[in-house]
C-alpha cells in the first residue's frame, strides 16, 4: 500500500491514540481522589474504631 493512501488512516489512529491517552491521564489523576472518597464513606458508615480494630488483626 502506498504511504499516501495510508496516511489518512494513520492520522486517524494517531488522533484516537491521543484521545485515549488523555482519558487514561485523567483517570490516573482522579483515581487517588476516588479512593479517598470511598475510604471516607466507609469510615463514616462503619466508624474509624471498627476499621482500626480490623486492621490490627492483619499485622499481628
Amino acid at each position: 500500500m502506498r504511504s499516501a493512501r495510508a496516511e489518512p488512516f494513520l492520522l486517524l489512529m494517531e488522533a484516537l491514540l491521543s484521545i485515549s491517552m488523555k482519558i487514561v491521564k485523567w483517570a490516573m489523576f482522579l483515581a487517588p481522589l476516588a479512593v479517598f472518597g470511598l475510604m471516607a464513606q466507609l469510615i463514616i458508615r462503619v466508624g474509624f474504631d471498627t476499621l482500626q480494630s480490623r486492621g490490627t488483626h492483619l499485622f499481628l
